[in-house]
């Protein structure tokens, strides 16, 4: 995600985790005790042929060095389907769009 302009945070798969069906959402990601918005790809890359099940965060707002960290994801809403895009250019656009979309929405705040 670095080298197209969204840089994720790509988490750990483990085969006791509940993972949500593939697609893109709008999550809250808590690091460090403070709490981001976020888009979050569940699915295998299919533009760039991939071929594992990953998760991986882009964290608005955010350029800290997280490797090796731990975050904890809140999926609050379902943005679209995984889709393989034409073009890295494609997918660019359609990210951007999930973005806006996330910087719209409002933090969870769990009261």
């Amino acid at each position: 995600g670095r080298t197209i302009g969204f840089p994720t945070a790509n988490l750990k798969v483990s085969e006791d985790m509940l993972i949500p069906k593939k697609g893109v959402y709008y999550t809250n990601v808590v690091y460090n005790n403070n709490q981001f918005k976020g888009i979050t790809s569940v699915g295998t890359n299919p533009t760039v042929n991939g071929e594992k099940i990953t998760i991986e965060t882009h964290i608005l707002d955010f350029d800290k060095n997280i490797y090796d960290k731990e975050l904890k994801l809140i999926f609050l809403e379902r943005i679209r389907d995984e889709k393989k895009f034409d073009s890295i250019g494609k997918l660019v656009e359609r990210l951007k769009k999930d973005k806006e979309f996330a910087k719209n929405r409002e933090l969870y705040n769990k009261k």
